[in-house]
């Protein structure tokens, strides 16, 4: 299937560039992307440089301005994450609420 293809391959992609900014932050973008660059030039297969050999988007990616997220983004990423963690306690405690209450 398309989607499956496209997806495990976008995971390979995001995989490389976990790995890129680690190595980053462990050693400096302008090393990683040095060693991308001696890679690409020694004729190493595309496979080896792993998620289809897009040398140039990963070092482009590491040697650029680094954009912070918005107050906006954070305060929506934020406040999604809170609505989904309510939202079990609210469903599982919804039966409960609606039954009758038993006095003697």
């Amino acid at each position: 299937m398309p989607l499956f293809r496209t997806a495990a391959a976008q995971t390979r992609r995001l995989v490389e560039m976990a790995a890129d900014d680690e190595a980053a932050v462990r050693t400096g973008p302008l090393t990683v992307a040095g060693a991308l660059l001696e890679m690409a030039g020694a004729g190493t297969p595309a496979a080896s440089l792993a998620a289809g050999g897009d040398v140039a988007h990963r070092i482009r990616r590491l040697l650029g301005p680094r954009r912070p997220l918005g107050r906006a983004v954070v305060w929506a990423g934020g406040t999604a994450a809170a609505a989904l963690l309510v939202l079990p306690l609210v469903l599982a405690a919804e039966p409960a609420a609606a039954a009758p209450s038993v006095t003697e």
